[in-house]
């Protein structure tokens, strides 16, 4: 009996050392997926603001709103939104407007915090733009979403 004076504590360490390594794994484990679901928060956040931009851009073109649509063809005038602490939630800008006047590209960018997700959309104009026919921007589908 007196080989096996002090096993117990070897033992007990052995055992304690195991589990402290075990529980590290899991706790570390743990930090790389909440990191992961909050990056993932923030794209998509990021995402859905930019769409915001566009879903604005788009009310404002199909109800026609002349004052609007001047400003935003001829570039001077971009869309941003900030939220209630003065962070800018989305920026849509006309991107570009084809050579014949026909199709009207709009990028929005949204952003929650440093990240950022920008989204195109094209917009088909119908009409001649005359008093009997005038012109009015509809949106005609997603380009690309970066």
């Amino acid at each position: 009996m007196k080989n096996l004076k002090g096993s117990a504590l070897v033992w007990a360490m052995v055992t304690v050392s195991m589990l402290v390594i075990i529980v590290g794994g899991i706790l570390t484990l743990s930090m790389v997926y909440y990191n992961k679901n909050s990056e993932t928060v923030k794209d998509t956040q990021a995402y859905f603001n930019a769409k915001s931009g566009i879903d604005f851009v788009r009310t404002q073109l199909e109800s026609n709103d002349t004052e609007f649509r001047d400003g935003f063809l001829t570039k001077k005038d971009d869309v941003t939104y900030k939220d209630e602490t003065g962070e800018i939630v989305f920026t849509a800008k006309n991107s570009k407007v084809s050579d014949t006047g026909k199709y009207l590209y709009v990028t929005s960018e949204g952003k929650d915090g440093e990240h950022a997700v920008a989204l195109t959309v094209r917009f088909v104009k119908t009409g001649k733009g005359t008093a009997e026919d005038p012109s009015l921007y509809v949106f005609d589908g997603y380009i690309n979403e970066e």
